[in-house]
């Protein structure tokens, strides 16, 4: 899987639903754990059954305490098939990262 890291940016939360809600070091330990979702309930993805984990938020900042080092990985819309075609948006909190090569399942 390959992720499309940014920062200061974040990918929309197009459902609204979180999948994943750990505190974690990093970035990369965020996307990893979004990753590691993925594979474990990849059947019920491909069933239609669940959604999957393509985009994480990972709270860089300790400002106003609000959950620092929480990642937040959850489903965005991407429009392009096989490539990056996610929607980005302003948010200085999050570095993000979202999955590009998302036909790999």
């Amino acid at each position: 899987m390959s992720f499309r890291k940014l920062c200061g940016l974040s990918y929309p939360n197009d459902l609204g639903n979180t999948l994943v809600n750990v505190a974690t070091n990093s970035l990369n330990d965020c996307i990893n754990l979004c990753a590691a979702y993925n594979v474990q309930i990849r059947a019920d993805i491909k069933a239609g059954k669940a959604d999957v984990c393509n985009a994480v938020c990972w709270r860089n900042t300790f400002v106003n305490n609000e959950f620092p080092g929480q990642c937040f990985g959850y489903m965005s819309k991407n429009n392009r098939t096989g490539g990056d075609g996610f929607a980005v948006q302003k948010e200085a909190i999050c570095d993000s990262a979202a999955w590009v090569n998302q036909d790999f399942f």
